[in-house]
């Protein structure tokens, strides 16, 4: 690897982004020129992840025959053949090849399983090269490319942001952390961990919205998730508590078998028996005390362990994994306490003096509800895109996304909804509010309408007047009280809230200057 990455490859968001792009022989609008992506990618590496080494069909097979009742069996086998007993030895060999087919079979499966599913992963990447706009693989991108962000994407590699607009990132692939992060390409003065680098963008995260670009500052091993998965591949495995107990099992085994050998053949010279047939008796009877269904019989039981943990969308690379996740006693979970999707889902509408839950198909809405989530709905950020396989996606921003995604399961879309927009003012976290105009069709009464959602105590400062189910109503101080109230008791029980306000206007655009 440089010297000069390493020494400075946790310092870039120290440093202002015009001197990152000097540092790195690049250019904030044409990028890095085509004729030296080869010398970069020699000299800064591929932008790939480590693997770990592929195991093949004859790794597979010999480790199948790591497991020490496995060996006491095989040699009992060799013996029984020596002295004879035929019979035995082929039962013994049909047991030992049961289980190692079996085990080659299932690991092969999920070898092939985990291959598939990294390709399916493979990302691509927009980049400015030589002044030029170009798409290309994720492995391809160096050091020095100008990256182009925008919502839905996948951060290709480690970037120093640039320019930035509305810019936010999904990080929970790498510091765990669900909300989206604003980020900000000034230049950061103080120390600071990876999860509070606002002007970086990270390998692995995902733009939840708005757009920006930067200049790639680390790729493949070099990057904040290239770190990790270094310290994960050099990681040593555990054995898991089947190993433990068939490894006691063994060593109980061939302690018995020893001694019974001892016994049988120092007893039998004692009475005068023939030495031979003394051999013969004594490594019988070791044999016999060796259950050569064993192996075949817990590879068989983790084999179904593994096929229903696969039926149910779950990967396991070995055999022993099934059992080890049976065995687990001890889950630990993230800050919050939860093993989650990392998505959020809209599940209650509430008003003043009325609270309606809300389901994947909720048909029982009233048209003030309606017209409550169409407003919602329309008044975010979040599309309706593909994703890696093809089907539709929504994109954005947590909240967003749920929003939108409940109303595509009401049968509000996005993409109708959008035409009736006709202007639109972000969520920024100065105002902690976002503002749209749209065209409200309610038959004969087609009129302009100004949709605010946000913080909920910030829309409610705002509000004067409250919809309820006898009419609109002055907003009182006890109104305001009880619905704030409301909003802490639905935070307390870890919720997020969002207020919305509406009203009729007679303008065409939204005024970029608070009126009243």
């Amino acid at each position: 690897m440089p010297a000069d990455i390493n020494k400075h490859e946790s310092q870039w968001y120290k440093q202002p982004a015009d001197s990152v792009v000097s540092k790195l022989r690049s250019d904030e609008h044409t990028g890095i020129e085509t004729t030296t992506i080869q010398d970069r990618q020699k000299k800064y590496g591929k932008n790939e992840l480590p693997e770990n080494q592929k195991t093949g069909l004859l790794g597979r097979l010999f480790k199948q025959f790591a497991n020490p009742l496995v060996l006491i069996l095989l040699v009992a086998g060799i013996i029984t053949i020596a002295v004879g007993h035929l019979v035995d030895s082929a039962v013994i060999f049909v047991a030992l090849a049961v289980n190692v087919v079996i085990g080659v079979i299932q690991e092969g499966r999920a070898s092939k399983a985990f291959a598939a599913l990294s390709k399916s992963q493979s990302t691509e990447a927009t980049v400015v090269r030589g002044g030029t706009k170009q798409v290309i693989p994720a492995e391809d991108v160096v050091v020095g490319d100008l990256v182009v962000l925008s919502s839905g994407m996948s951060v290709p590699a480690d970037i120093r942001l640039i320019r930035e607009h509305n810019l936010k990132m999904n990080e929970a692939a790498l510091t765990g952390e669900w909300m989206a992060v604003a980020k900000d390409p000034k230049k950061i003065t103080k120390e600071k961990s990876v999860p509070d680098r606002t002007n970086m963008a990270w390998k692995g995260t995902l733009v939840s919205s708005g757009s920006g670009y930067g200049i790639v500052t680390a790729v493949g091993e070099n990057t904040e998730v290239g770190k990790i998965a270094q310290e994960l591949a050099a990681g040593t495995e555990t054995e898991t508590p089947i190993q433990r107990h068939m490894q006691q099992l063994a060593r109980f085994l061939a302690v018995i078998s020893l001694l019974a050998v001892f016994v049988i053949f120092v007893l039998g010279l004692a009475r005068g028996e023939p030495l031979l047939d003394m051999l013969v008796y004594a490594i019988a009877v070791a044999v016999s005390v060796v259950p050569e269904g064993l192996p075949a019989a817990v590879t068989v039981v983790l084999a179904l362990g593994m096929e229903t943990i696969l039926d149910r969308g779950g990967l396991v690379r070995n055999l022993k994994a099934a059992e080890t996740l049976g065995s687990t006693t001890t889950i630990l979970t993230d800050k919050t306490g939860t093993l989650t999707e990392a998505q959020m889902a809209v599940d209650e509408l509430i008003t003043l003096g009325e609270e309606t839950e809300i389901t994947s198909s909720s048909d029982n809405f009233s048209a003030r509800e309606t017209h409550v989530l169409t407003a919602a709905v329309t008044n975010t950020e979040a599309f309706v895109g593909v994703d890696d396989e093809g089907n539709q996606a929504v994109r954005g921003e947590p909240i967003e996304k749920a929003l939108v995604a409940c109303g595509q399961a009401n049968g509000l879309k996005k993409d109708r909804l959008k035409d009736t927009r006709k202007d639109f003012i972000a969520f920024s976290s100065e105002n902690r509010y976002s503002v749209s105009l749209r065209v409200v069709d309610a038959g004969a009464d087609v009129h302009n309408e100004f949709t605010v959602s946000g913080a909920p105590e910030v829309i409610l400062e705002m509000a004067h007047k409250v919809q309820t189910e006898s009419g609109t109503k002055e907003l009182t101080d006890n109104m305001r009280e009880k619905l704030l109230q409301t909003v802490k008791n639905r935070s307390a029980s870890g919720k997020r809230v969002i207020a919305l306000g509406y009203k009729k206007t007679d303008k065409d655009e939204i005024p970029r200057k608070k009126e009243g």
